[in-house]
């Protein structure tokens, strides 16, 4: 593209975001990932296409965490802005919603924030593990510490299509763990009190508990636990990993198990790109004061598409959804390898946090 004013070329990223609505906590930390990394690639003197570097502009809305609203900005994304790369919005529903108009237009969808965006119509390339992953390494630290376990139990919510892909997810692996089957419960998408599941739970005495549902759902349903005090060795809560989880629920969240698809404790040195400890001072330095893995993992989808674009020195779409599918490498987030016939993530491996004392521990890996 071809700036008029001051006839430098720009590489145009865009995106929708929930700066509101109720993906707003997440979506707020995304924006920022995609923040920080624009302004570190500016910072380098832009992002290199052949033998130039351009500079970086970003394109955003506020999608209010609404579905026909982001598929509609998305396209005023691609349409009007005509933006080169187009960052996909937080929560797996609005990620296929957008993918959806980016299918229709020819464009790729680099998916940070949607562990369902495989699902998705289209050139979808994610960048974060996939939702029936999600509590498998749970399930491993759990049996790690208790090699006979025996009893496990997944409370879910009965709406979206998540949390049903994570629970299938979760009996799948506990058959190949050679596991008894887990029993399931679910409840409605507007319960408050959780009285009837906790009573089941009482009655089973299940060793392991896997919860999934909003994060609001999740923190009340751990809120109420806590008062049960039914005295379950091992729960792994798919909120737990966000700062807001033990904030919310102080001393009630000790002991509390989580699947995080990032965490700064987990160092090590990526093949490409800047360390986790950068990366934490890269979003500190947009007004982030606190660093979770949505941040994070919009920022590695951002460092992802650019080792593409640089790879195959080309903005072509078909060209670089060739190249994302050979692409075999580490960032400070991890490893990334795609399904090149799908673009499922299937290098990165998510790691599992504790929290103790009120901080968040990793337990896995170590």
């Amino acid at each position: 593209m071809l700036d008029s004013e001051s006839d430098i070329k720009l590489i145009r990223v865009g995106m929708t975001v929930s700066l509101t609505g109720r993906y707003a906590y997440p979506g707020k930390q995304a924006f920022a990932g995609v923040e920080g990394w624009v302004k570190y690639v500016n910072r380098l003197g832009g992002l290199a296409l052949g033998d130039e570097r351009r500079p970086v502009e970003l394109f955003h809305y506020d999608d209010s965490s609404r579905p026909q609203r982001c598929e509609e900005l998305t396209r005023r994304l691609i349409s009007t802005d005509e933006v080169d790369v187009l960052m996909g919005p937080y929560s797996s529903g609005l990620t296929i919603r957008a993918a959806k108009v980016a299918n229709d237009s020819g464009q790729i969808l680099w998916n940070h924030g949607g562990a369902l965006g495989s699902k998705a119509q289209g050139k979808v390339v994610d960048i974060l593990s996939p939702a029936s992953s999600y509590f498998h390494g749970v399930i491993d630290y759990a049996l790690s510490r208790s090699p006979n376990l025996v009893e496990v139990t997944i409370v879910h919510s009965s709406a979206g299509e998540f949390p049903r892909q994570l629970a299938a997810g979760s009996l799948e692996y506990c058959s190949e763990r050679r596991l008894p089957l887990p029993s399931v419960l679910t409840y409605a998408a507007d319960t408050k009190r959780f009285d009837t599941i906790l009573e089941h739970l009482r009655e089973q005495r299940p060793e392991l508990l896997l919860v999934v549902g909003r994060i609001e759902d999740d923190v009340e349903f751990v809120r109420q636990l806590h008062q049960a005090e039914l005295g379950i060795e091992f729960v792994g809560v798919i909120a737990a990993p966000l700062t807001f989880f033990g904030e919310e629920l102080g001393e009630a969240a000790d002991g509390i198990l989580g699947p995080s698809q990032w965490e700064p404790g987990v160092d090590f040195v990526p093949e490409y790109g800047p360390a986790p400890a950068e990366v934490v001072e890269e979003l500190t330095g947009v007004g982030q004061s606190i660093v979770d893995y949505p941040g994070a993992q919009a920022f590695a989808g951002c460092l992802v598409a650019q080792r593409c674009i640089e790879t195959a020195a080309s903005l072509d779409p078909k060209t670089l959804w060739a190249t994302a599918g050979r692409l075999d490498t580490t960032t400070f987030y991890g490893r990334f390898r795609i399904n090149a016939q799908t673009g499922r993530q299937e290098g990165h491996v998510m790691p599992v946090i504790q929290w103790r004392d009120g901080h968040k521990v990793p337990v896995r890996p170590l």
